[in-house]
């Protein structure tokens, strides 16, 4: 699920997810979604995809599976691109 967002990673992410098959919603994320996650991630221009390692003092798993998915697809994308953009992958 893509929380909206205008900036460049977040919509790119998006695209890239749901290319990858991944539900992707445009919507807003109510807190007892949260509340439910087992991962969660958030887009930086200068990260890129970031796992969120605790969520009001629970721990996530991180990064999950679908986390995992989106940031290589985000890595292999600038990789192709060769933007200049940090990928955040090992950062």
């Amino acid at each position: 699920m893509c929380i909206r967002d205008r900036d460049e990673p977040h919509a790119r992410v998006c695209q890239l997810a749901a290319a990858a098959g991944l539900p992707v919603a445009m919507r807003p994320v109510r807190p007892r979604e949260l509340a439910r996650a087992s991962e969660v991630f958030v887009t930086s221009a200068i990260r890129g995809v970031v796992a969120v390692h605790d969520l009001d003092g629970r721990l996530l798993s991180t990064p999950g599976t679908v986390t995992a998915r989106v940031q290589g697809a985000y890595a292999a994308f600038l990789a192709q691109h060769d933007s200049g953009v940090a990928t955040g992958v090992g950062v």
